[in-house]
């Protein structure tokens, strides 16, 4: 039954327009399908419902997720977004908290960036550094296959806070806002036709909480 369901929702969603959008830009996101997601309580589905989910069975999460797949659904900025929100409510500060309910209301995107130039996905290589500087730190570097960063709010990024001790231990991640000066973001397109990005941080700053 909810298979079906989800069928009749991308048959009516997923339109010429909106398809031929998709394809042209490279870009896996759309507001309005995300808030149509969440209307129906698809985006966080499976999430506890004392956290805004609709604590779904795991099953029909598959379901959901098969079904959103199988069409193509613009959904990777709501995957990355909601990785960091779970990591930000398992390990986060109350501060850090805060942002949750921005990510589940449609509000907020986060994408991830820990890859490198020279590093590829070797994480204990990165060199991005950060540098403390009173209540913020400094940072200087950059990120490569940094998908939808032209479009995020904050980047969950990889940093290297401590080159004195072994590579895989002076790694601090922060989740840095991309609307401020010293972010550059730069279009990379792949075979597929998927744009993801490579992103600058030249002085960038973020706060210590």
């Amino acid at each position: 039954a909810l298979r079906a369901e989800v069928r009749e929702f991308l048959a009516e969603q997923m339109t010429e327009e909106l398809e031929e959008r998709l394809y042209r830009t490279g870009v896996s996101y759309d507001a309005d399908f995300t808030q149509a997601l969440i209307e129906r309580g698809w985006f966080a589905a499976g999430w506890p419902t004392e956290v805004g989910g609709q604590g779904r069975d795991p099953l029909e999460v598959l379901v959901l997720g098969e079904e959103l797949q199988a069409a193509d659904a613009p959904t990777y900025a709501n995957g990355t977004s909601t990785a960091v929100a779970r990591v930000l409510l398992k390990v986060g500060t109350p501060e850090q908290r805060e942002i949750v309910p921005k990510v589940l209301r449609g509000e907020e995107i986060i994408v991830l960036g820990f890859s490198e130039p020279e590093a590829g996905s070797d994480v204990a290589n990165a060199q991005t550094r950060a540098v403390r500087d009173g209540d913020e730190w400094v940072i200087n570097g950059s990120k490569m296959f940094t998908t939808n960063a032209h479009i995020a709010d904050h980047v969950f990024l990889l940093t290297r806070t401590n080159p004195d001790v072994a590579k895989h231990k002076g790694l601090t991640t922060f989740l840095v806002p991309m609307d401020q000066p010293g972010v550059e973001v730069q279009a990379v397109y792949t075979l597929s036709g998927e744009r993801t990005n490579i992103t600058y941080y030249n002085d960038a700053r973020v706060s210590d909480a």
